[in-house]
Protein backbone atom coordinates (compact mmCIF):
# COMPACT_ATOMS: atom_id res chain seq x y z
CA UNK A 1 0.00 0.00 0.00
CA UNK A 2 1.65 3.16 -1.11
CA UNK A 3 2.16 5.97 1.42
CA UNK A 4 0.50 8.79 -0.56
CA UNK A 5 -2.83 8.90 -2.43
CA UNK A 6 -2.98 5.36 -1.38
CA UNK A 7 -7.00 5.55 -3.36
CA UNK A 8 -5.54 5.63 -6.52
CA UNK A 9 -4.11 2.14 -5.89
CA UNK A 10 -7.37 1.05 -4.48
CA UNK A 11 -9.23 2.63 -7.37
CA UNK A 12 -7.06 0.36 -9.83
CA UNK A 13 -8.22 -2.65 -8.03
CA UNK A 14 -11.85 -1.51 -8.12
CA UNK A 15 -11.61 -1.48 -11.52
CA UNK A 16 -9.63 -4.74 -12.23
CA UNK A 17 -11.85 -6.67 -9.32
CA UNK A 18 -15.12 -4.93 -9.23
CA UNK A 19 -16.78 -2.09 -7.33
CA UNK A 20 -16.77 -4.33 -4.01
CA UNK A 21 -13.42 -6.35 -3.50
CA UNK A 22 -11.26 -7.91 -0.54
CA UNK A 23 -8.13 -9.30 0.17
CA UNK A 24 -6.41 -10.92 3.23
CA UNK A 25 -3.44 -9.09 4.99
CA UNK A 26 -1.78 -10.99 8.03
CA UNK A 27 -6.10 -12.82 9.04
CA UNK A 28 -7.76 -9.20 8.45
CA UNK A 29 -10.18 -8.99 5.72
CA UNK A 30 -9.35 -5.68 3.80
CA UNK A 31 -13.32 -4.70 1.90
CA UNK A 32 -12.33 -1.73 -0.77
CA UNK A 33 -15.71 -0.26 -1.92
CA UNK A 34 -16.48 1.68 -5.19
CA UNK A 35 -19.03 2.92 -4.99
CA UNK A 36 -20.93 5.32 -2.99
CA UNK A 37 -24.13 2.88 -3.79
CA UNK A 38 -22.74 -0.22 -2.59
CA UNK A 39 -21.09 2.38 0.03
CA UNK A 40 -24.74 3.22 1.08
CA UNK A 41 -26.23 -0.56 0.90
CA UNK A 42 -23.80 -1.38 3.71
CA UNK A 43 -22.94 0.88 6.21
CA UNK A 44 -26.59 2.92 5.97
CA UNK A 45 -28.53 0.13 5.70
CA UNK A 46 -27.00 -2.19 7.72
CA UNK A 47 -25.39 0.15 9.57
CA UNK A 48 -25.71 -2.02 12.90
CA UNK A 49 -23.54 -4.77 11.01
CA UNK A 50 -20.92 -2.41 10.14
CA UNK A 51 -20.69 0.72 12.86
CA UNK A 52 -17.40 -0.63 14.91
CA UNK A 53 -14.08 -0.07 13.92
CA UNK A 54 -11.10 -2.48 13.47
CA UNK A 55 -8.48 -2.78 15.73
CA UNK A 56 -6.05 0.21 15.50
CA UNK A 57 -2.60 -0.53 17.49
CA UNK A 58 -1.01 2.39 16.67
CA UNK A 59 -3.10 5.01 16.70
CA UNK A 60 -5.57 3.86 19.04
CA UNK A 61 -3.43 1.85 21.75
CA UNK A 62 0.78 3.25 21.42
CA UNK A 63 -0.79 6.54 20.02
CA UNK A 64 -3.58 7.09 22.87
CA UNK A 65 -6.26 7.97 19.84
CA UNK A 66 -8.38 5.21 21.22
CA UNK A 67 -10.99 7.37 23.02
CA UNK A 68 -12.42 9.71 20.45
CA UNK A 69 -14.95 9.02 18.57
CA UNK A 70 -13.21 8.78 15.73
CA UNK A 71 -11.25 5.28 16.60
CA UNK A 72 -13.92 4.44 19.04
CA UNK A 73 -15.54 1.27 18.77
CA UNK A 74 -19.70 1.38 18.87
CA UNK A 75 -20.50 1.27 22.41
CA UNK A 76 -21.74 2.88 24.83
CA UNK A 77 -19.04 5.34 25.09
CA UNK A 78 -19.09 6.12 21.57
CA UNK A 79 -23.11 6.84 22.08
CA UNK A 80 -22.86 9.20 24.54
CA UNK A 81 -20.09 11.16 22.84
CA UNK A 82 -22.02 11.16 19.69
CA UNK A 83 -25.44 12.06 21.74
CA UNK A 84 -24.03 14.96 23.69
CA UNK A 85 -22.40 16.83 20.50
CA UNK A 86 -25.70 16.34 18.44
CA UNK A 87 -27.15 17.95 21.30
CA UNK A 88 -24.94 20.93 20.74
CA UNK A 89 -24.56 21.40 17.01
CA UNK A 90 -26.75 18.29 15.50
CA UNK A 91 -27.95 20.42 13.02
CA UNK A 92 -28.34 23.81 11.48
CA UNK A 93 -31.22 24.58 13.45
CA UNK A 94 -29.14 24.65 16.64
CA UNK A 95 -26.08 26.09 15.37
CA UNK A 96 -28.19 29.76 14.44
CA UNK A 97 -26.92 30.70 18.17
CA UNK A 98 -23.21 30.58 16.83
CA UNK A 99 -23.81 32.85 13.88
CA UNK A 100 -22.61 36.14 16.00
CA UNK A 101 -19.68 33.90 16.98
CA UNK A 102 -18.56 32.62 13.19
CA UNK A 103 -19.07 36.23 12.11
CA UNK A 104 -17.12 38.11 14.36
CA UNK A 105 -14.47 35.05 13.76
CA UNK A 106 -14.41 35.62 10.38
CA UNK A 107 -14.06 39.53 10.60
CA UNK A 108 -10.91 38.66 12.67
CA UNK A 109 -9.77 36.25 9.70
CA UNK A 110 -10.38 38.35 7.05
CA UNK A 111 -8.19 41.19 8.78
CA UNK A 112 -5.37 38.28 9.07
CA UNK A 113 -5.52 38.00 5.65
CA UNK A 114 -5.82 42.04 4.55
CA UNK A 115 -2.41 41.88 6.23
CA UNK A 116 -0.39 39.09 5.61
CA UNK A 117 -1.29 36.99 2.59
CA UNK A 118 1.30 34.73 2.03
CA UNK A 119 -0.57 33.19 5.81
CA UNK A 120 -3.64 32.45 4.39
CA UNK A 121 -3.35 28.75 4.92
CA UNK A 122 -2.33 29.24 8.54
CA UNK A 123 -5.19 32.02 9.00
CA UNK A 124 -7.83 29.77 7.66
CA UNK A 125 -6.51 26.77 10.21
CA UNK A 126 -6.92 29.73 12.73
CA UNK A 127 -10.29 31.04 11.63
CA UNK A 128 -11.71 27.46 11.84
CA UNK A 129 -9.96 26.26 15.37
CA UNK A 130 -11.03 29.56 17.03
CA UNK A 131 -14.45 28.96 16.43
CA UNK A 132 -14.59 25.43 17.73
CA UNK A 133 -12.62 26.63 20.58
CA UNK A 134 -15.24 28.57 21.89
CA UNK A 135 -17.84 26.61 21.18
CA UNK A 136 -16.28 23.64 23.06
CA UNK A 137 -14.63 24.84 26.01
CA UNK A 138 -15.42 28.96 25.58
CA UNK A 139 -11.96 29.92 24.86
CA UNK A 140 -10.93 32.72 22.69
CA UNK A 141 -7.81 32.76 20.64
CA UNK A 142 -5.18 35.22 21.18
CA UNK A 143 -4.24 37.66 18.20
CA UNK A 144 -0.98 35.90 16.08
CA UNK A 145 -0.07 32.43 16.63
CA UNK A 146 -2.15 30.54 19.19
CA UNK A 147 -0.83 27.45 21.27
CA UNK A 148 -4.25 25.66 20.86
CA UNK A 149 -4.67 26.69 17.13
CA UNK A 150 -0.83 24.78 16.70
CA UNK A 151 -1.56 22.02 18.92
CA UNK A 152 -4.70 21.09 17.00
CA UNK A 153 -2.54 21.05 13.77
CA UNK A 154 0.08 19.20 15.00
CA UNK A 155 -2.21 16.53 16.51
CA UNK A 156 -4.25 15.68 13.54
CA UNK A 157 -1.13 15.95 11.28
CA UNK A 158 0.06 12.95 13.98
CA UNK A 159 -3.41 11.37 13.77
CA UNK A 160 -3.36 10.95 9.74
CA UNK A 161 -0.18 9.35 9.79
CA UNK A 162 -0.58 7.50 12.70
CA UNK A 163 -4.16 5.54 10.89
CA UNK A 164 -2.50 5.67 7.36
CA UNK A 165 -3.37 2.34 5.68
CA UNK A 166 -0.97 -0.47 5.24
CA UNK A 167 2.11 1.59 6.84
CA UNK A 168 2.86 0.19 10.39
CA UNK A 169 3.55 -3.49 11.09
CA UNK A 170 1.93 -3.63 14.44
CA UNK A 171 -1.63 -2.80 13.19
CA UNK A 172 -1.30 -6.18 11.40
CA UNK A 173 0.64 -7.91 14.11
CA UNK A 174 0.04 -6.53 17.09
CA UNK A 175 2.26 -8.39 19.17
CA UNK A 176 4.91 -5.86 17.33
CA UNK A 177 3.45 -3.67 20.29
CA UNK A 178 5.69 -5.45 23.26
CA UNK A 179 9.08 -4.88 21.50
CA UNK A 180 11.33 -2.91 23.19
CA UNK A 181 11.55 0.59 21.50
CA UNK A 182 15.37 0.37 21.46
CA UNK A 183 15.51 -2.71 19.20
CA UNK A 184 15.93 -1.81 15.11
CA UNK A 185 13.07 -1.61 13.21
CA UNK A 186 11.23 -0.22 16.44
CA UNK A 187 11.13 3.64 15.21
CA UNK A 188 7.22 3.33 15.28
CA UNK A 189 7.38 3.37 19.19
CA UNK A 190 9.77 5.79 19.29
CA UNK A 191 7.02 7.92 17.15
CA UNK A 192 4.02 6.63 19.32
CA UNK A 193 5.85 7.55 22.63
CA UNK A 194 5.95 11.07 20.41
CA UNK A 195 2.28 11.00 19.30
CA UNK A 196 1.17 10.25 22.78
CA UNK A 197 2.46 13.37 24.44
CA UNK A 198 0.78 15.73 22.05
CA UNK A 199 -2.43 13.87 22.55
CA UNK A 200 -2.40 14.09 26.41
CA UNK A 201 -1.61 17.66 25.72
CA UNK A 202 -4.62 18.14 23.61
CA UNK A 203 -6.69 16.51 25.74
CA UNK A 204 -5.53 17.84 28.82
CA UNK A 205 -4.67 21.59 27.98
CA UNK A 206 -7.72 22.69 27.53
CA UNK A 207 -9.74 20.72 29.54
CA UNK A 208 -7.43 22.10 32.62
CA UNK A 209 -8.22 25.79 31.34
CA UNK A 210 -12.10 25.09 31.41
CA UNK A 211 -12.03 23.76 34.36
CA UNK A 212 -10.10 26.82 36.39
CA UNK A 213 -12.22 29.62 34.54
CA UNK A 214 -15.17 27.04 36.15
CA UNK A 215 -13.45 27.73 39.40
CA UNK A 216 -13.14 31.11 39.42
CA UNK A 217 -16.74 32.38 37.57
CA UNK A 218 -15.04 33.50 34.83
CA UNK A 219 -16.25 30.12 32.47
CA UNK A 220 -18.17 31.22 29.27
CA UNK A 221 -20.90 28.99 27.84
CA UNK A 222 -19.76 25.97 26.01
CA UNK A 223 -19.97 22.57 25.53
CA UNK A 224 -17.36 21.32 28.32
CA UNK A 225 -19.39 24.05 30.41
CA UNK A 226 -22.56 22.55 30.25
CA UNK A 227 -21.82 19.30 30.85
CA UNK A 228 -19.42 20.30 33.65
CA UNK A 229 -22.43 21.95 35.10
CA UNK A 230 -23.75 19.00 36.96
CA UNK A 231 -23.46 17.92 40.38
CA UNK A 232 -22.22 15.38 42.19
CA UNK A 233 -19.57 14.81 39.05
CA UNK A 234 -17.73 11.72 38.91
CA UNK A 235 -14.76 10.82 38.06
CA UNK A 236 -16.12 8.83 35.23
CA UNK A 237 -18.19 11.69 33.99
CA UNK A 238 -15.72 13.78 33.66
CA UNK A 239 -12.97 11.70 31.92
CA UNK A 240 -16.28 11.29 28.95
CA UNK A 241 -16.64 14.71 28.82
CA UNK A 242 -12.90 15.51 28.76
CA UNK A 243 -12.77 13.42 25.56
CA UNK A 244 -15.88 14.46 23.92
CA UNK A 245 -14.64 17.66 23.89
CA UNK A 246 -11.34 16.43 22.59
CA UNK A 247 -13.26 15.16 19.99
CA UNK A 248 -15.00 17.91 19.04
CA UNK A 249 -11.78 20.09 19.34
CA UNK A 250 -9.90 17.49 16.98
CA UNK A 251 -12.14 16.71 14.79
CA UNK A 252 -13.08 20.52 14.39
CA UNK A 253 -13.04 20.30 10.52
CA UNK A 254 -16.62 18.53 10.52
CA UNK A 255 -17.86 20.58 13.51
CA UNK A 256 -17.32 23.52 11.68
CA UNK A 257 -19.45 22.39 8.49
CA UNK A 258 -22.63 22.33 10.47
CA UNK A 259 -21.89 25.36 12.66
CA UNK A 260 -21.36 27.66 9.05
CA UNK A 261 -22.85 26.65 5.93
CA UNK A 262 -24.11 22.94 6.96
CA UNK A 263 -22.04 22.14 3.29
CA UNK A 264 -18.37 21.70 4.26
CA UNK A 265 -16.81 18.51 6.04
CA UNK A 266 -12.77 18.67 6.58
CA UNK A 267 -13.39 22.87 6.37
CA UNK A 268 -9.63 23.47 6.44
CA UNK A 269 -8.95 21.42 3.25
CA UNK A 270 -11.81 22.59 1.55
CA UNK A 271 -11.02 26.17 2.12
CA UNK A 272 -7.96 25.86 0.77
CA UNK A 273 -9.91 24.32 -2.27
CA UNK A 274 -11.78 27.27 -2.40
CA UNK A 275 -8.85 29.50 -3.08
CA UNK A 276 -7.42 27.19 -5.79
CA UNK A 277 -10.81 27.36 -7.59
CA UNK A 278 -10.67 31.00 -7.75
CA UNK A 279 -7.60 30.92 -9.40
CA UNK A 280 -7.88 28.69 -11.60
CA UNK A 281 -11.56 29.72 -12.63
CA UNK A 282 -11.57 33.99 -12.19
CA UNK A 283 -14.81 33.84 -14.41
CA UNK A 284 -16.89 31.93 -11.39
CA UNK A 285 -15.13 34.26 -8.98
CA UNK A 286 -16.43 37.11 -10.97
CA UNK A 287 -20.01 35.86 -11.50
CA UNK A 288 -19.45 35.00 -7.41
CA UNK A 289 -18.31 38.84 -6.74
CA UNK A 290 -21.44 39.83 -8.65
CA UNK A 291 -24.02 38.19 -6.75
CA UNK A 292 -22.61 39.29 -3.91
CA UNK A 293 -22.22 43.04 -4.87
CA UNK A 294 -25.72 42.89 -6.00
CA UNK A 295 -27.41 41.46 -2.76
CA UNK A 296 -24.91 42.84 -0.22
CA UNK A 297 -23.23 45.75 -1.83
CA UNK A 298 -20.07 47.06 -1.05
CA UNK A 299 -20.15 48.80 2.48
CA UNK A 300 -20.56 45.46 4.60
CA UNK A 301 -20.16 42.18 4.42
CA UNK A 302 -22.14 39.59 4.16
CA UNK A 303 -24.20 37.73 7.06
CA UNK A 304 -25.91 34.70 7.60
CA UNK A 305 -29.44 37.12 6.99
CA UNK A 306 -27.94 37.05 3.56
CA UNK A 307 -27.32 33.30 2.82
CA UNK A 308 -31.28 32.22 1.20
CA UNK A 309 -30.94 35.20 -1.23
CA UNK A 310 -27.30 34.00 -2.53
CA UNK A 311 -27.69 30.84 -4.84
CA UNK A 312 -24.83 30.71 -6.68
CA UNK A 313 -22.68 30.94 -4.12
CA UNK A 314 -24.33 28.29 -1.93
CA UNK A 315 -23.94 26.42 -5.59
CA UNK A 316 -20.08 27.26 -5.62
CA UNK A 317 -19.60 25.89 -2.19
CA UNK A 318 -21.26 22.88 -2.53
CA UNK A 319 -19.32 22.09 -6.00
CA UNK A 320 -16.44 22.39 -4.07
CA UNK A 321 -17.34 19.09 -2.16
CA UNK A 322 -17.07 17.60 -5.08
CA UNK A 323 -14.80 19.00 -6.72
CA UNK A 324 -12.13 19.05 -4.33
CA UNK A 325 -13.01 16.76 -0.93
CA UNK A 326 -10.56 15.93 1.20
CA UNK A 327 -11.41 12.38 0.60
CA UNK A 328 -12.00 10.07 -2.82
CA UNK A 329 -15.52 9.41 -3.27
CA UNK A 330 -15.41 6.76 -5.72
CA UNK A 331 -14.78 7.16 -9.09
CA UNK A 332 -18.17 8.54 -9.76
CA UNK A 333 -19.12 10.71 -7.42
CA UNK A 334 -22.48 11.28 -6.31
CA UNK A 335 -24.34 14.31 -8.24
CA UNK A 336 -25.01 16.09 -4.75
CA UNK A 337 -21.85 15.23 -2.65
CA UNK A 338 -23.53 15.89 0.38
CA UNK A 339 -24.96 12.02 0.47
CA UNK A 340 -21.51 10.57 0.84
CA UNK A 341 -18.79 12.92 2.45
CA UNK A 342 -20.06 13.38 5.73
CA UNK A 343 -19.82 9.04 5.63
CA UNK A 344 -22.73 6.73 6.19
CA UNK A 345 -24.47 5.05 9.29
CA UNK A 346 -23.85 5.31 12.94
CA UNK A 347 -20.56 6.82 11.94
CA UNK A 348 -22.22 9.74 10.04
CA UNK A 349 -20.87 13.02 11.15
CA UNK A 350 -23.28 13.49 14.18
CA UNK A 351 -23.88 17.55 13.22
CA UNK A 352 -26.07 15.92 10.86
Amino acid sequence: MPKEKAWLKLLEVNRKYGDIASWNLFGYNIIIIGTAKIAEDLLDKRSMNYADRPRSVMSGELSGWGKIMLLSNYNDWFRTHRRWIAQEIGGYGLTKKFHGLIEYETRRYLRCVLHEPERTQAHVRKNLTSIILRITYGYKTIDGDDPLVDLAHVANSQLSLSTAPGVYYVDFVPLLKYIPSWLPGAGFKRKSNEYAAVIRDLVEIPYNWVKAELAAGAALPSFAVNLLSKEDLTEEHEDSVKWASATLYQGKPQAIRVVTTNLVPQANSVAYGFYLAMTLYPHVMKKAQAELDAVVGTNRLPTFADRSSLPYLEALFTELLRWHCPAPMSENPEPDPRNACFGFGRRRCPGE
